[in-house]
């Protein structure tokens, strides 16, 4: 093994190939964008004309619209008109809600009712 304590190292320097010097061009400075047109200026033309082609309108006449119907409102302080064979819907604060339960109740128990003995007259 050789280390360099040992022999005396010659550094020249002069590189060992000669390279020809080239100059680098400068970089040519950037050219500035250009100002974006403004949208208002340059509008683009349409290549179609919008909607339906000329040749496929029908030449049957078509049907006639319906008539606008008008809205009526309703007052809404005035009750709905009863329905036959129904109850009056009691109109004192006080005693509404007990007698609106006691009717719902009675309600469900004749559609309970009637349901029953429809299921009953099958087996008769």
């Amino acid at each position: 093994m050789v280390t360099i304590v040992d022999e005396p190292v010659i550094i020249n320097d002069e590189p060992l190939i000669s390279e020809p010097e080239v100059e680098l061009p400068e970089p040519e400075p950037e050219p500035e964008p250009e100002p974006e047109p403004e949208p208002e200026q340059e509008l683009p033309t349409p290549k179609k004309k919008p909607g339906r082609p000329v040749g496929s309108k029908s030449k049957e006449p078509g049907k006639p619209r319906a008539k606008r119907v008008k809205i009526v409102e309703v007052d809404k302080q005035s009750p709905p008109p009863p329905v036959e064979q129904s109850r009056p819907i009691p109109t004192s604060r006080e005693s509404q809600s007990a007698l609106m339960l006691q009717m719902l109740s009675q309600h469900a128990k004749e559609r309970q009712n009637r349901k029953a003995d429809l299921w009953k007259s099958w087996f008769r």
